[in-house]
């Protein structure tokens, strides 16, 4: 198939791929970390809170925090994570909590367009 292998690491394919690369990344992980922060982990969370019984304001504000602090973390974890600063942590996570809200008020499909939009601006148009 000929796929060159640096695809795969994520961080090499803006670089290998030029402005298309990066685009396609940016998408791709906009609507990737959507899906599994703001569609699964977060919905999990306040169930399990609810279940363990808290109420469902504290619930949701619990899983908004946490899956938040997730999402944060995992953009510093692996050979591509970024280094551990708490600037990017705290940056992160209030994205992470905006992205909940939106999630939260208009649904999946906008948070993921704003994600992977933003996505563009600071690895194609900005980086």
């Amino acid at each position: 198939l000929h796929v060159d292998p640096r695809l795969a690491g994520g961080g090499s394919a803006g670089a290998a791929g030029g402005l298309l690369g990066a685009v396609v990344m940016s998408l791709g992980a906009g609507f990737h970390e959507e899906l599994v922060f703001r569609q699964g982990l977060f919905p999990a969370l306040g169930a399990l809170s609810t279940r363990a019984g808290l109420g469902p304001r504290v619930a949701t504000l619990l899983a908004a925090l946490v899956s938040s602090a997730i999402f944060a973390a995992a953009h510093h974890v692996g050979p591509l994570g970024e280094p551990w600063r708490a600037g990017a942590i705290v940056y992160r996570t209030l994205a992470g909590l905006f992205f909940v809200a939106l999630f939260q008020w208009r649904g999946l499909c906008v948070a993921a367009w704003s994600h992977a939009l933003y996505d563009i601006y600071v690895i194609a148009v900005r980086g």
